[in-house]
């Protein structure tokens, strides 16, 4: 990776001669590789230089530490571990809940797993209870019949090494799935979009959990609708939770059981 700013090096070397020798760079990347020598001005990726030339700097100098690049081992481990950190937690599941992922795969191909007692929006109390964290297993499934970029995002309790809720998982998981692309226009927006993912939300028992139906109906009394409040509370079971968008971007969506 790199950073959004614009750094800048430059180093001439004089020989008793008097001629020259010039290597400049404009590098974002570790080391500000590469480096143009010469008036050919050819590229090299020789690290040495950027050590050298840092080691000359006094402290503190603009780029010092750029070109010194101490941090690359550190930086290389955390991108090896962003690369298969996904596949590094769904081991580490395996090893823990085997069997229970095997139940899971049995109507579902697991894309990613976690273990922990983290709160997310659509789940979980106000504050976190650090003496008394809920673990749960935080999956996203995917299954044949389903688009490509629509799944599951299920969230199953984890009591004593055993996941409960899959048996209910997979007797309800069918209804929420049609329900949402039953909705024409969204289907269509689906179909039309398939960069964009949409994961239905399964907590528990429910698509909305008790704790997200809470937050819907905070922003609804805020906008005055406790209409839509009264008919969320009776239909919760009925009701899918989806969240769509991108990496970085994305929105919750109440898809009711009248389609709306």
């Amino acid at each position: 990776m790199h950073t959004d700013d614009y750094p800048a090096a430059s180093v001439e070397v004089v020989f008793d001669d008097d001629s020259k020798l010039v290597a400049s760079s404009n590098s974002q990347f570790a080391y500000m590789l590469p480096w143009c020598v010469g008036t050919e001005k050819k590229g090299t990726y020789n690290p040495s230089i950027s050590r050298a030339v840092a080691a000359l700097m006094p402290a503190k100098t603009v780029n010092k530490d750029r070109l010194a690049d101490d941090d690359l081992a550190s930086e290389l481990s955390e991108a090896v571990m962003g690369e298969i950190e996904t596949a590094y937690d769904l081991r580490g599941v395996e090893d823990r809940v085997g069997p229970d992922l095997a139940r899971l795969r049995s109507g579902y191909r697991i894309t990613s797993a976690t273990i922990d007692g983290w709160l997310r929006p659509e789940y979980g109390p106000d504050k976190f209870d650090s003496d008394h964290p809920e673990q749960n297993l935080h999956a996203v499934l995917h299954k044949s019949s389903l688009p490509t970029n629509v799944s599951d995002e299920v969230t199953l309790r984890d009591v004593n090494g055993r996941i409960q809720g899959i048996d209910g998982f997979f007797s309800n998981s069918g209804k929420y799935e049609d329900l949402v692309l039953s909705v024409p226009w969204l289907k269509q927006y689906i179909t039309a979009n398939p960069k964009v993912w949409v994961r239905i939300t399964y907590v528990h028992d429910a698509s909305l959990a008790n704790e997200a139906l809470g937050r819907f109906a905070a922003d609804m009394k805020m906008r005055g609708r406790n209409d839509l409040v009264e008919q969320a509370r009776a239909q919760r079971t009925q009701i899918a939770l989806i969240q769509v968008g991108i990496r970085y971007a994305e929105s919750y969506w109440v898809v009711c059981a009248n389609k709306h």
